[in-house]
């Protein structure tokens, strides 16, 4: 599986979906403290960088999936 490099500690998983192989998951609020935590960002330059470099680019086949955790009670009114 295709790993992002620096952002293990925010794997929460795998994803899969009908007749393709497993991905990886990533949490995008732990990849944000990754980039605050060990390169000093501010939290909107984290998320600007996050946007450049990885979550708007294409990673090639098997590339991982990023998510956004939500809180269950704004899903309750979806």
């Amino acid at each position: 599986m295709m790993q992002i490099n620096g952002f293990e500690a925010a794997i929460i998983g795998e994803a899969s979906a009908y007749a393709r192989d497993a991905v990886l998951a990533y949490s995008v609020e732990k990849m944000v403290a990754v980039l605050m935590t060990e390169q000093k960002m501010k939290e909107v330059e984290a998320i600007q960088y996050l946007e450049e470099n990885i979550l708007n680019t294409y990673h090639g086949e098997g590339m991982p999936v990023f998510i956004t955790e939500t809180d269950p009670e704004i899903l309750a009114d979806v």
